[in-house]
């Protein structure tokens, strides 16, 4: 019998509307039947804001999440005068070795467009220097296995929060650039270390996604630089959740030209944009007056466009030549594979499928596991691993996530792992019950939405 919604309990009683009796870490009504609790953690929610005496909506605000006052280069004069000796060593970690870790780039940490970008606002007492701090110490408590930098990390987790909710309720303030950032970075941080991100992640989205409509309109814009790398950032998170979500990404790619904004990187993003196209087919196929005709049309074309985008005619001199034109092609495979579950409603072991599931993991292997490229791996890996039906190739793609795993540290590399791992047992249940036809009609991304109540985090 239902009782007023309780305020302290699980997510998923809290949800439901049902008490809870708080039992840690999973409640026993939840355990009782048998259903995934979601735990006790923040949550965030974005909520329109308006501006006083104005009817136009200002922003989304964000109750639980992180931001700061204004985004600007990084300067070695700038003095981190104020932070504790703990807070610096964590500041120093960021620059030298964590953004290093999260850039696809490959370029030195005063190069590093996480470095560039947003390192002189990190240095400011600010949301921003809370989330960075956090992110830090997480991945130091991991690294080192030290329980109390997870304090430590929660502490400016926390700390982050209380910022946020004043600088959101400030109209000038929530439009900042620095708040993109902000939200942004902890975007980045939910995916890589919170063990339930679920809602989180998408809620992260629609609030960035407001702030970039409210800031840049739709109109083209000449952006600077840290724009550039500011709606880079939002539209690569954007597009891949879109696949892990079933649906059309929630902004327009506007001022998406490289990855991060890096030149060397603009075949991947060319490839992206297609995977965007391919999600906003797939919203087509459940709109009323389906038009088929259009349909295979638009598919039609996106299958050419990708074709366009094979190897280069010229072999690629250096390593790290090599590597990007490796991911390029990784991504371009792993496109082919979504383009067919979403047109044909079919995966392996359908033979066109099977093609690209073999090309993808083979141009995934051509980088070495330290790779800066392989941060950007996550996608295609899960996508081609999914497929894989034979246990050569499941092989690599399960001790590609390790050795991942071994180099980065990022808690989301185990779970994503743990997805795949999950549509095989799928996979391979279906294959018994309904033979090679049953096992085509599994959709990895739905295994995982509706066994898991949470998109694929790719990170």
């Amino acid at each position: 019998m239902r009782t007023k919604r309780t305020r302290t309990g699980c997510w998923t009683c809290r949800d439901a509307g049902y008490k809870c009796d708080e039992q840690k870490p999973f409640c026993g009504r939840c355990l009782r039947l048998e259903i995934r609790c979601q735990g006790y953690g923040v949550r965030c929610r974005w909520r329109p804001v308006r501006t006083q005496g104005s009817t136009s909506m200002v922003q989304h605000r964000g109750v639980n999440e992180a931001t700061g006052l204004e985004l600007g280069l990084w300067s070695p004069g700038l003095s981190t005068s104020g932070l504790a000796s703990s807070e610096k060593r964590l500041l120093h970690y960021w620059t030298n070795t964590l953004s290093g870790l999260l850039s696809a780039s490959g370029a030195p940490s005063e190069r590093n467009p996480f470095v560039v970008h947003l390192g002189a606002m990190v240095l400011e007492p600010s949301a921003l220097q809370s989330i960075v701090l956090c992110m830090s110490a997480n991945h130091l408590a991991r690294s080192m296995d030290d329980s109390s930098l997870q304090t430590e990390a929660y502490r400016h987790q926390q700390s982050a929060l209380r910022r946020l909710q004043v600088l959101v309720c400030d109209p000038v303030q929530s439009q900042a650039q620095t708040t993109l950032a902000a939200v942004l970075m902890m975007l980045v941080a939910t995916r890589l270390f919170d063990e339930d991100e679920g809602a989180h992640c998408v809620n992260h989205l629609q609030g960035a996604s407001a702030m970039i409509g409210r800031r840049f309109g739709s109109a083209e814009i000449q952006y600077t630089p840290a724009e550039r790398f500011l709606l880079s950032l939002f539209s690569y998170h954007d597009i891949l959740s879109s696949v892990s979500r079933g649906a059309p990404p929630l902004g327009k790619s506007v001022g998406f030209v490289a990855v991060e904004d890096v030149v060397r990187l603009q075949r991947i993003t060319a490839v992206l944009h297609l995977v965007a196209r391919v999600s906003q087919l797939q919203q087509l196929k459940t709109e009323p007056g389906f038009d088929v005709c259009s349909f295979h049309v638009t598919a039609a074309a996106i299958e050419i466009s990708l074709h366009g985008l094979g190897p280069l005619s010229e072999t690629p001199k250096t390593s790290c030549e090599r590597d990007t034109e490796a991911t390029v092609q990784a991504y371009r495979h792993a496109a082919f594979i979504y383009l067919y579950r979403v047109w044909f409603d079919a995966g392996a072991p359908t033979p066109a499928t099977l093609e690209h599931v073999e090309q993808c993991l083979s141009a995934l292997a051509q980088a070495l596991p330290t790779s800066p490229l392989v941060s950007a791996h996550g996608w295609p890996l899960f996508t081609a691993g999914c497929e894989a039906i034979l246990p050569s190739q499941r092989e690599l793609a399960r001790d590609r996530f390790e050795q991942m795993y071994a180099s980065r540290r990022f808690p989301s590399l185990r779970r994503i792992k743990g997805d795949m791992e999950e549509v095989w047992r799928r996979k391979d249940a279906e294959q018994r019950v309904g033979g090679l036809d049953g096992m085509a009609k599994v959709d990895c991304i739905q295994v995982i939405l509706r066994g898991r109540g949470r998109e694929v985090n790719f990170l």
